[in-house]
């Protein structure tokens, strides 16, 4: 399979697994995260541009979260969806699955300003690809 060459045409494989969070976050972070790192920077907001359909509110949150800290790492300005208010979850959520408190709590203290700001906890060091 050819991995969709934008962010939102990732949303029918975001839906097809709808009950598999830590799934959809391996395709955001990791999947999605080495096509966004293989782009040349001026070409890189050509993957964000459009706005991706809704999945959940949590996940509506994170992936503006996602789109917004990486826009601001590499010095662009990010697609205007992402500050929409659809995209700000109301309370705090997170994909980590509940039985794993210690990982949580991680994401709480270590989330960074883009994800606390839009009600996500998602720990930095799993932003980074490798």
């Amino acid at each position: 399979m050819t991995w969709p060459p934008t962010l939102a045409a990732y949303g029918p494989l975001f839906r097809e697994f709808k009950h598999d969070d830590v799934f959809k976050w391996r395709l955001l972070a990791h999947e999605f995260g080495l096509r966004w790192q293989s782009t040349p920077l001026e070409h890189r907001r050509a993957l964000v541009e459009t706005e991706p359909a809704p999945i959940s509110p949590g996940w509506d949150a994170l992936v503006a979260a996602w789109v917004d800290h990486h826009c601001y790492h590499d010095g662009t300005q990010p697609p205007d969806w992402v500050f929409k208010p659809s995209r700000i979850y109301q309370g705090f959520w997170t994909y980590i699955p509940s039985q794993f408190e210690g990982l949580i709590i991680a994401a709480m203290v270590h989330s960074p300003a883009a994800f606390l700001a839009r009600g996500v906890w998602v720990e930095e060091r799993d932003l980074k690809v490798v």
